[in-house]
């Protein structure tokens, strides 16, 4: 049989398993195989056991897809990673037809081959009303139909402004920062497709969609984490910069106090964050603590700008800085003036923790 098809549907529960199952060090360990069956729920179970530990045990005979396999299993986020196994994993599969046959079987007979589909091009998901359950997407060049269940694994969150977005695909989403609105995707062997708010509703709840994208996201890889520094050596003038491997750099900020806590080593936030998102793949974050805030802000606001010109048309994202407090309100704090002069906000929102009787500048005249 052609398994060009086959692969892509096995591979998001390779990418959700190989990483507990490779826990002590082994391809296959049998303990911590026998706890990821008894996770599963009944659905799942049925439609993966019969056929998951066959095919790891077949990947484990054939040098280049163990390898691509323990790579994905030490870095389940990263795209080059996922493509490389879903090589290898059309060569296995095509090498032993028996075990392919099986697991497409198994697949038909789990979501209802046959019945109603939707379908979909690259621009997002459009929805053919009979539609209930499975769901077909395009990846690349391949169509692949997901069940509700399978669609949850490869799921993920995108923050960008609504006006870049797919139509359809920013409705109903949360403002994660003023205009910056939380999506859906599905992301299979480094492509991201979008989802519309109605195809992904009409399988998920919103709650539980938003719930296992954000989950999905944390089990990736952390971003390379580094500092910068004002030259004079002010600590109050740190910015955090956040490098992703993956795409989902920037949409880390839908998790935003987890994500600063860890990357300021747990520096209390009393006064507030600065945030920018200038890329896909990008983060920069400020925890305000001292007089040092309106450096980092007026050297926040030039990266973005550095940033944004660097990148592809297609990842850029925002050139602001905003302002989070710590009770979750928020503010853009710069913008280009009609002069196309770089303007700094330091009223409203931002005012009360810099001006206000707890100030950081209170003192300042």
């Amino acid at each position: 049989m052609n398994v060009t098809a086959l692969t892509p549907l096995v591979l998001p529960y390779l990418i959700r398993y190989l990483p507990e199952v490779m826990k002590t060090g082994k391809f296959v360990d049998e303990k911590a195989f026998e706890k990821v069956i008894e996770k599963m729920t009944d659905e799942v179970r049925n439609s993966v056991e019969p056929w998951i530990g066959k095919l790891m045990r077949q990947i484990e005979d054939h040098p280049d897809a163990l390898r691509a396999a323990q790579l994905v299993a030490e870095s389940p986020g990263n795209a080059t990673y996922q493509t490389r196994l879903e090589a290898a994993l059309e060569g296995v599969l095509a090498a032993d037809q028996a075990l392919a046959v099986e697991i497409k079987r198994i697949f038909d007979e789990t979501t209802g081959a046959g019945g109603n589909y939707v379908t979909a091009d690259r621009s997002g998901m459009a929805i053919d009303g009979s539609a209930k359950d499975s769901i077909i997407i395009t990846i690349g060049v391949t169509q692949l139909e997901l069940t509700p269940y399978q669609l949850s694994l490869c799921l993920y969150p995108f923050v960008a402004p609504s006006a870049i977005l797919p139509s359809g695909c920013a409705d109903g989403g949360p403002e994660i920062l003023p205009d910056l609105v939380m999506a859906m995707t599905v992301y299979i062997g480094g492509e991201v497709e979008f989802l519309t708010h109605l195809a992904l509703t009409q399988r998920l709840s919103t709650e539980y969609s938003r719930q296992v994208a954000i989950e999905n996201l944390r089990k990736l890889p952390p971003p390379q984490l580094c500092l910068a520094q004002d030259a004079d050596g002010r600590a109050d003038s740190d910015i955090l910069i956040l490098q992703s491997q993956d795409p989902f750099g920037a949409s880390r900020i839908s998790y935003l106090k987890d994500l600063v806590t860890w990357a300021s080593g747990g520096k209390p936030a009393r006064h507030g964050v600065l945030v920018a998102v200038p890329t896909w793949r990008l983060v920069m974050l400020h925890v305000l603590s001292g007089p040092g805030v309106l450096k980092a802000l007026k050297d926040m606001r030039l990266a973005t700008s550095l940033a944004m010109a660097e990148a592809p048309e297609r990842a850029r994202l925002s050139p602001d800085v905003y302002f989070v407090a710590p009770d979750g309100r928020t503010q853009n704090v710069t913008q280009q003036s009609s002069s196309d002069h770089l303007v700094i906000e330091t009223r409203g929102l931002i005012a009360e923790f810099l001006f206000g009787p707890q100030g950081l500048l209170k003192d300042l005249k």
